[in-house]
């Protein structure tokens, strides 16, 4: 039996190619991160929110904003990622995001470039 219902809100990335702002896919960005990245965070996120609603009947510290800048490389790979705003305290949330990044491809900047990405994850346990 489920306790819990989460939900993702993704608002729009802000990207920009280090050598040319308008040369990178910023919708193929938006896909991959909706098609590929959501799906390894989803489960990873749901098993940190049981532990906590084990452990603590809430799962009020797990919820809030992490703003995750990184790094697309020529190959399509994720790279440097750091978090820029947080307002949750645990950081096995924010390794649920970089894990899912690593393992997913992304568009291919455009003649070698490399791109940077500020992308917004919401996380909202619901029990």
């Amino acid at each position: 039996m489920k306790y819990l219902i989460w939900i993702f809100i993704l608002t729009s990335c802000a990207v920009n190619s280090i050598d040319n702002p308008e040369s990178i896919d910023k919708f193929g960005i938006r896909a991959t991160i909706r098609n590929s990245v959501l799906k390894n965070i989803i489960p990873c996120y749901e098993k940190l929110v049981e532990a906590e609603l084990l452990k603590n009947k809430n799962a009020a510290s797990l919820e809030g904003q992490i703003v995750v800048h990184f790094e697309i490389d020529p190959n399509g790979k994720s790279r440097n990622y750091k978090v820029e705003k947080s307002e949750i305290t645990s950081p096995a949330v924010y390794n649920c995001i970089q894990t899912a990044l690593e393992a997913s491809q992304f568009p291919i900047p455009p003649a070698g470039q490399e791109a940077a990405i500020t992308y917004p994850f919401i996380f909202s346990p619901k029990n």
